[in-house]
């Protein structure tokens, strides 16, 4: 294997280790998104039934 494709093979991993790290950090902040909308909403359906 050549220097090139020897580093052409190491840019992949990094460049695949990335893009699986953003995937996983941008699910988790969407989970958290969703759970803070579904916890307002049922704090808005409490503040409505209180009324």
């Amino acid at each position: 294997v050549s220097d090139f494709e020897a580093f052409h093979n190491e840019t992949q991993s990094t460049i695949q280790e990335t893009k699986q790290t953003l995937q996983d950090s941008i699910a988790r902040e969407v989970n958290q998104m969703n759970e803070k909308v579904r916890e307002s909403n049922q704090e808005t359906r409490d503040s409505i039934g209180e009324l």
